[in-house]
């Protein structure tokens, strides 16, 4: 059967302000009907012990959220970010206390990372020096079993993903396809999809639409994510083709909603070249501009972060209810 995780991106406004630690959230995913966690690693605004959003870089610490994953009968796996190999080991021993099968990582280009800018930049000499120390993490990837899998992350095509990943040619290294990941580039995701069915370890689950940032200097349109459900991502079409044409029983929802980023490539680097279409279709704004505006949302700890922190959850609820629907009708 077709399951569900919940990746702890999802609940970003409530780790980032203290309002959950990742025993709740463990707790949160089982009680609303998930089952698995993605647990991601990245440090974050206010999540600085060493371990994002897991909390600390400690084997006994790690060891009870193992326990309390197991506790409660959910599968997990792990995210993070780069490619250093003194990272990924690192990583992949946290995966290992963790029990998890799959670490994500994403290529990490340039020095524009912050807490609120989580993308980077794209460069081919980031994507040659990210070979070299993948082809070095193989065996250990082989001696834990544990997969690696390569994500589109906002500043990638899949087309450049997926050389990177033929490059390392290993049964150990492949693609997590992101729903949403392919909009600032200007890729379709369904386009996305295809071209890397041969090598999906893994997908985060998201949708999303296309709205004014509200901002001054700045580009004029942005991605803001939506509920599961309620946006321009063909969420239905894109998991019923990887039921279809992959062995995949997971998908892991990833949804930051509110959450809004930047376009990173220029129009047309993926394939399209015209907005309001598709998964490239206008909307609204999730919250009011005169509250708070999209680019502000990832970060946000102002006056209403209660209401927003509300949206975040009851989207979660509701976009699990339609993911189970959407299973139904998959299994008929």
């Amino acid at each position: 059967m077709l399951k569900f995780g919940l990746e702890t991106e999802c609940c970003h406004l409530s780790f980032q302000n203290k309002r959950m630690d990742i025993f709740q959230f463990i707790d949160f995913a089982a009680d609303t009907g998930f089952d698995g966690v993605v647990i991601n690693v990245i440090e974050k605004r206010n999540l600085q012990e060493g371990l994002g959003a897991l909390g600390k870089d400690d084997p006994e610490h790690i060891k009870k959220v193992a326990q309390k994953i197991k506790e409660r009968g959910l599968y997990v796996s792990v995210d993070t970010r780069g490619t250093s190999f003194e990272h990924l080991s690192h990583m992949l021993d946290v995966a290992d206390m963790l029990g998890a099968d799959l670490l994500r990582t994403f290529v990490m280009v340039g020095n524009s990372f912050s807490h609120t800018n989580l993308v980077g930049e794209f460069s081919q000499e980031g994507m040659d020096q990210a070979y070299e120390e993948l082809k070095k993490i193989v065996p250990l990837c082989e001696k834990k079993r544990i997969k690696l899998a390569i994500e589109n992350h906002c500043a990638e095509t899949m087309t450049e993903v997926m050389d990177l990943v033929n490059r390392v040619d290993s049964r150990w290294v492949g693609v997590l396809f992101d729903y949403g990941n392919a909009i600032p580039v200007y890729e379709d995701p369904m386009h996305a999809l295809q071209l890397c069915t041969d090598k999906l370890f893994g997908v985060h689950l998201k949708d999303q639409v296309i709205c004014k940032t509200g901002e001054e200097n700045e580009l004029e349109y942005c991605m803001s994510e939506t509920g599961v459900g309620e946006g321009a991502c063909d969420v239905i079409g894109l998991s019923k083709y990887i039921m279809e044409h992959t062995t995949l029983d997971r998908l892991n929802v990833e949804t930051s909603f509110p959450y809004a980023g930047r376009f990173t490539r220029p129009v047309g680097t993926g394939g399209v070249t015209k907005l309001g279409e598709g998964a490239f279709s206008f909307a609204e704004p999730p919250m009011p501009m005169e509250k708070v505006k999209p680019l502000h949302y990832y970060s946000y700890g102002g006056e209403y972060l209660d209401e927003m922190i509300e949206m975040q959850m009851s989207s979660l609820r509701r976009g699990l209810a339609y993911l189970h629907r959407m299973r139904d009708e998959f299994e008929k």
